[in-house]
C-alpha cells in the first residue's frame, strides 16, 4: 500500500527569486485562501494529475491508482 506524509509548508512568495514567480505565488495563495508557511497538510484535494516521464514505471502508476480508488 502506498502512503505518504506531507511535510512541506506552503511556500512564501518572497522565497522565489524571480519577481514574476513571486507574483504568481502570491496570486495562487490568494486564489486558494492560503497563507504562506502554513502546513500543506489538511487541504482538500479534488483533482490530481498523475504524470509520467520517460523513466516512470507502470507499477508506480498502478500504486497511485490504488490510492485514488480508495
Amino acid at each position: 500500500m502506498v502512503t505518504g506524509v506531507i511535510t512541506e509548508r506552503v511556500p512564501d512568495p518572497e522565497s522565489f527569486r524571480e519577481p514574476d514567480d513571486q507574483k504568481a505565488a502570491a496570486r495562487a495563495l490568494e486564489y486558494m485562501g492560503s497563507k504562506s508557511r502554513d502546513s500543506a497538510c489538511g487541504y482538500p484535494v479534488d483533482r490530481v494529475f498523475i504524470g509520467s516521464c520517460t523513466n516512470s514505471r507502470l507499477n508506480d502508476l498502478r500504486a497511485a491508482a490504488r490510492v485514488v480508488a480508495r
